[in-house]
């Protein structure tokens, strides 16, 4: 009876090996994406809703601002990051410049109120949603006194970043804004 050669042995448990390796990555990709019905993407929905209210005969913008999380993975919001809420008012001979180039104003440089998103009176930021979380933040914003501004415009900005197993890169900032005329528009 011959010996079996020792390459054939090497190649046979080689083979077995890369099979075995395979069946594991396969399994563990199938168990994070199927059995947990997670693919790992992230996705902010970000709304707002505005309206113009009457408050001890002034005039103000009620602001609802609604961050929810559409994707599949947890979302966090580090320590650091940026997430605001900003108001910006265009007034009458600025309005019509843009309108008459039909270009945006510059509402950066108008921009008259900031507050963090955070909760209502507090000093709690977001510190991470859980896919279909969402956190809601409603407040009010006096009108500048001058009384003449004919647009304003709410942007939420949020900077997170998702939490997959194994995040490579950091996520671009999510951002939504509304341009609101005094008319309700």
């Amino acid at each position: 009876m011959a010996d079996t050669p020792t390459w054939s042995l090497v190649i046979d448990a080689a083979g077995k090996v890369i099979t075995g390796l395979a069946v594991f990555v396969g399994g563990t990709i199938g168990y994070f994406r199927y059995l947990r019905g997670r693919v790992s993407h992230a996705k902010l929905d970000l709304e707002i809703e505005i309206q113009n209210v009457k408050v001890a005969s002034r005039h103000a913008l009620r602001i609802v601002a609604t961050a929810q999380n559409a994707g599949t993975c947890r979302v966090a919001f580090p320590a650091g990051s940026i997430q605001e809420i900003q108001v910006s008012a265009c007034f009458p001979a600025t309005w019509a410049d843009a309108c008459s180039r039909s270009e945006p104003p510059d509402w950066d440089a108008a921009l008259y109120f900031s507050e963090p998103f955070c909760d209502a009176g507090g000093d709690r930021l977001v510190e991470d949603l859980e896919p279909g979380q969402r956190f809601v933040r409603g407040f009010l914003v006096p009108q500048p006194t001058g009384g003449d501004e004919v647009a304003y415009r709410i942007r939420l900005y949020i900077e997170a970043w998702p939490k997959p197993l194994f995040r490579l890169k950091e996520h671009p900032p999510w951002s939504t804004e509304r341009v609101f005329t005094k008319e309700g528009q």
